[in-house]
């Protein structure tokens, strides 16, 4: 996994972590500081303007990682029609490896696709989860 979705994939995890602690039925005076500390770094200007840019960074990757879905899906489609003799291709021994690495490349950008967007949708989750506690507080 490149360097760029393994930091995905990180804060893929605090973003579960964080929506954990939020969902648990806390007591109040439990809930109340936990809030606090939660939120206090988030409501800095700078923070802010930085998470965007990372949420604009990973809606980029997102884009390009159901391009590529698409390309490889197109590039894998005229192969599984058929194959081999009745079709006019001659059948070698490197088509199944070919078409191994094409299935393989489609797995690689569809988990790439399901990490951005499950990413995305929990930021948004996570956002609404944290004002409905904060209002409940």
């Amino acid at each position: 996994m490149a360097l760029y979705y393994s930091l995905v994939f990180s804060l893929l995890v605090i973003e579960m972590g964080l929506f954990t602690l939020l969902s648990l039925p806390l007591p109040r005076r439990f809930r109340r500081p936990l809030l606090s500390t939660v939120s206090k770094p988030l409501r800095s200007q700078e923070v802010q303007i930085a998470f965007r840019c990372i949420l604009g960074f990973i809606l980029v990757l997102f884009i390009d990682s159901v391009n590529r879905v698409f390309r490889v899906t197109a590039e894998l489609g005229p192969s599984s029609k058929g194959g081999g003799i009745t079709s006019g291709i001659i059948p070698s021994a490197i088509a199944p490896d070919s078409r191994a690495e094409i299935q393989a490349r489609k797995f690689y950008a569809q988990r790439n696709m399901y990490l951005c967007g499950f990413t995305l949708f929990l930021t948004l989750i996570l956002n609404r989860t944290y004002a409905l506690v904060a209002e409940l507080l």
